[in-house]
Formats: structure tokens, C-alpha cells, sequence
């Protein structure tokens, strides 16, 4: 290997980090908008949920958050299936970091105080397809509702 290839090479590499963290961050947040949308009532209280589990999570700025938030939401709505984005987080994600975005969608559902058996359904096929045990699931949802 020449030492211009090596030099291309570990240019690359923070690139390519770079766009993993990003299709991370999209996917998890595309995931905490569905769970916002799945009452058929977007509550401020569970949009600001999201900011602020976001923000906690990736570290972003208020500027780069709501250019997150936007374009997670536009996914969203192009989105045929949830798939897409669970995919990238079970390739990207251990099992210990999907139950945490798995934590991440009950506190959302949680936000206004009650869940919806549609935002139940959501966060259990979410969990499914994420492959996060259901005993995993279980504690999530104990620890967002307040109950362990």
C-alpha cells in the first residue's frame, strides 16, 4: 500500500463514521416521531420528548437537532414501512443499545401520561423488530410508566 492510498484511506475513515452516526441518529429519531404520530395526536408534551431525549442521546446542538428533527419527520412521511429504519439500527446497534432506543419509545409514549393502545402496538412492534427480548421490552415500559 502506497502511502497516498493509506492517506485516502484514513481521510475516509471519519467520513464513514460520520454517515453511520447520521443514519443512526435519523433512524432513532424517525422512530420517536412514529410514536409521537400513533395516537393520531402529535401532544407538544411528547414532541418535546423527543428534543429532549434526542438531544441527551446524540449530543447535538439546537441547530443541528432541528435539522435532525426535520429530516426524520420528511422520512417519515415517505416511508412505506418501519423496516427501514429498525434495519439500520439492528445492523448499526448492539442488543444493549436497541433496548435503550426501545426505552427511548416508552418514554415518548409515556410523555402525556397515558399510553394508547396504538402507541402499545407501535412500541411492541418496534421492539419486535428490533429484536429486543420481550422480557427487555417489559422493564422498558415498567421503568417509563413509573412501575419499577
Amino acid at each position: 500500500m502506497t502511502i497516498k492510498t493509506w492517506w485516502q484511506k484514513f481521510q475516509a475513515a471519519p467520513a464513514v463514521v460520520e454517515c453511520r452516526e447520521r443514519k443512526i441518529q435519523l433512524a432513532t429519531a424517525a422512530l420517536l416521531i412514529e410514536i409521537t404520530r400513533a395516537d393520531a395526536t402529535v401532544d407538544e408534551v411528547e414532541e418535546k420528548s423527543v428534543q429532549v431525549l434526542l438531544r441527551e442521546h446524540t449530543g447535538l446542538e439546537d441547530e443541528a437537532l432541528g435539522q435532525l428533527l426535520v429530516e426524520a419527520d420528511n422520512a417519515v412521511d415517505e416511508a412505506v414501512s418501519l423496516v427501514d429504519f429498525s434495519r439500520v439500527l439492528v445492523d448499526a446497534l448492539s442488543l444493549e443499545e436497541r433496548g435503550e432506543v426501545v426505552d427511548m419509545l416508552w418514554k415518548v409514549a409515556y410523555a402525556d401520561g397515558r399510553i394508547d393502545r396504538y402507541e402499545d402496538y407501535y412500541v411492541r412492534k418496534l421492539a419486535e423488530l428490533l429484536y429486543v427480548p420481550h422480557a427487555r421490552f417489559i422493564q422498558a415500559k415498567l421503568r417509563a410508566s413509573g412501575e419499577l
